[in-house]
């Protein structure tokens, strides 16, 4: 299987799209004899990878993320969760609290 585990805040919604489109076109690729092709297993979503892929097969399975720079992603989990759902003003010292 193609698994992506998705951090949050780390572009995994540009990120699952890559993963979806790779697993089409792999699939697409190993049946061009085919007019119909299966997509590939494809997982993805927001989960400790070591619970949900912790049985996987790694000889058969190809596991990816991606990472951020943690302050950007700091920053990003404040507007995102603090300023756009709750209305918390963007202060310094919302920020630090």
């Amino acid at each position: 299987g193609f698994l992506f585990t998705k951090a949050f805040k780390c572009g995994s919604s540009t990120g699952a799209g890559i993963h979806l489109r790779i697993a089409r076109n792999l699939a697409r690729r190993r049946s061009q004899m085919e007019q119909y092709y299966q997509v590939c297993r494809a997982r993805f979503g927001h989960a400790k990878a070591n619970k949900v892929f912790a049985n996987r097969d790694k000889r058969r399975s190809f596991l990816w993320t991606l990472v951020r720079d943690p302050t950007s992603r700091l920053v990003s989990v404040f507007f995102h969760m603090k300023v756009s759902r709750r209305n918390v003003p963007p202060t310094l010292e919302n920020f630090v609290s």
